[in-house]
């Protein structure tokens, strides 16, 4: 750790367990010939462009000479590698690069410059310049230990900036040498540290202090040296940055952007006496959030509220900083708490709707929100009911269902036809009902079931497809799947009825190698040595399972084509 630099002398390099030199060119800086080991302390706020360097766990000191540049001892930092530092509570990284003539012990210009990841605001920079000689007093600046360490102990910094005046009293290689009776003696984590020379009651960067005898003697880098100098203007030609002191006067501080913020309401769609939290996030320096007036934290607060009255609205949010101030808002609605009434609601539909005197009609009211439901007076279920009715006289009725709750009354109706006779006016290839039964599986929703015959133009020869399956649901909406094909099934014995597979066209073309109509298959069940169909079973083009157990006849007059 130790190396020879002068006869019966030793020094070190002063970047172990070293931590930030805070300076600044303050007018209030404190004069002292205290040493920088229990030194005296500098007035808070000032010495703020110093910064604590720190490059794979070791820490060191630099100076910020630019919005960005940074400025350190070589034996700090690799070659190209990446250094961080903070600036109040931001954390910034610079990519360094060593003089070109470090080669420590050959030539010690034992000086690093940094190019800062993003232009730094709200500091002071402090300005290259002054002038070595003998007898110059300068100041040394640190956070290092605060007393030499026993042999075989670490150093302790109590992590107050202290500061301390010393002479310089020769030189050394690029090195400038300072010693005065009691005067300051850097410390393990001052490395890389300003020496500062007053000119004209400004404080000039004149060295960057490298390596002393933690008792009396400091060695610091001189920036005044042609070799310095070459250094630093290629740098910033190079990175094209400015360097305070060299191709850039600096003074005064770069205020920062201003502070900006978001704001959100949840939820932005409320019931009245709900209650509406607002958040806010800030970015960039911020000394005070508040929502709607009222202060919250940042850079992540957040304000609670009851909604009380109707309407939209707008919360504001506002931020203020050292670089002004900023501005958001978040838009939310209030609606009436209270639910509106829920009167109720039905639907009345007729299966089939076209029927011959005599015939059946079933009437089916599905309802909502209901407690009591009639079908033309008559009492039924709810949500559900039904009511059957025969067809007695020609013509074309009306059913009105009527369902109730304590919030008011509703309506639906259903129309139907009765007839004495097929009705001539059906068009040609009409779909008509011939035998129809309810389906006894209602959870599919499917209501009824009806093999229907297709009406033709006694002119109209070859028609294949003359019948059909109609599927009628609870909803009222239909599907007709045309019968392609019939494949009688083999009776068992004992059994007094006849089965037929039914396969039934279903609307689609499937795929594959060959090019397949999509179909259904349902089974008919007839009477024994008879055409009348009894009873069906199969699924819809939706795929729903119904199971008719009874298959009524609609005395249909239609001839089968």
């Amino acid at each position: 750790m130790f190396r020879p630099k002068f006869p019966r002398q030793k020094i070190s390099r002063l970047a172990l367990l070293a931590l930030p030199l805070l300076a600044s060119g303050n007018a209030n800086a404190v004069e002292t010939t205290f040493r920088l080991i229990n030194g005296q302390p500098v007035t808070p706020g000032t010495y703020t462009y110093v910064v604590n360097v720190t490059t794979n766990g070791a820490p060191c000191t630099g100076a910020l000479v630019g919005p960005k540049t940074l400025i350190t001892a070589a034996h700090c930092v690799p070659d190209g590698g990446t250094a961080t530092f903070k600036v109040g509570s931001k954390t910034y990284t610079a990519k360094m690069k060593r003089s070109p003539i470090y080669n420590y012990p050959k030539s010690d210009h034992d000086v690093a410059l940094g190019l800062v990841s993003e232009e730094i605001a709200g500091v002071p920079f402090v300005s290259i310049g002054g002038k070595a000689a003998a007898n110059v007093g300068i100041q040394l600046l640190g956070y290092g230990c605060t007393k030499k360490p026993n042999p075989g102990e670490p150093p302790v910094s109590d992590g107050v900036l202290r500061i301390g005046a010393t002479v310089i009293t020769g030189f050394k290689d690029f090195d400038m040498v300072s010693r005065q009776a009691n005067g300051a003696a850097i410390c393990f984590g001052d490395s890389g540290g300003p020496a500062l020379v007053k000119e004209g009651g400004k404080d000039f960067l004149l060295g960057i202090t490298t390596k002393g005898n933690l008792a009396d003697t400091n060695w610091s880098l001189r920036l005044d040296t042609d070799e310095s100098k070459k250094f630093l203007n290629e740098f910033a030609s190079q990175n094209g940055v400015k360097i305070c002191g060299v191709n850039e006067t600096c003074g005064g501080i770069t205020p920062p952007p201003a502070p900006k913020c978001s704001l959100s309401a949840n939820p932005n769609l409320a019931k009245k006496g709900e209650t509406i939290v607002f958040s806010i996030q800030t970015e960039g320096q911020v000394t005070s959030a508040s929502i709607d007036g009222s202060s919250v934290t940042f850079p992540s607060g957040s304000k609670s509220m009851v909604a009380s009255s109707i309407g939209t609205f707008s919360a504001q949010g506002q931020v203020s900083g050292p670089g002004g101030s900023g501005s958001c808002s978040a838009t939310y609605t209030v609606e009436d708490g209270t639910p509106p009434p829920q009167t109720p609601k039905c639907n009345l539909a007729a299966y089939p709707d076209s029927v011959l005197i005599g015939e059946r009609v079933t009437l089916v009211m599905n309802s909502t929100n209901a407690n009591q439901g009639t079908i033309d007076g008559f009492s039924v279920s709810v949500p559900e009911g039904k009511r059957e009715i025969v067809g007695t006289t020609k013509g074309t009725f009306t059913a009105l269902g009527r369902v109730s709750n304590a919030n008011g009354v509703g309506s639906c109706t259903a129309t139907y036809r009765v007839d004495d006779v097929i009705n001539p006016d059906i068009p040609n290839f009409a779909v008509v009902p011939a035998f129809c039964g309810e389906n006894v599986v209602t959870e599919t929703k499917v209501a009824q079931v009806c093999i229907a015959l297709v009406k033709k133009d006694s002119g109209i020869s070859d028609l294949r497809l003359n019948q059909v399956v109609l599927v009628t649901y609870s909803d009222a909406s239909k599907e007709v799947m045309p019968i392609m094909a019939r494949k009688p099934r083999s009776k068992e014995a004992g059994e007094v009825r006849s089965k037929e597979d039914l396969f039934l066209y279903a609307n689609a073309a499937m795929g594959g190698k060959y090019m397949v109509l999509d179909s259904r298959t349902a089974v008919l069940t007839k009477v024994d040595g008879s055409d009348q169909p009894t009873a069906l079973e199969g699924r819809t083009l939706k795929g729903k399972y119904f199971l008719v157990e009874k298959l009524s006849p609609m005395n249909v007059t239609v001839a089968v084509p």
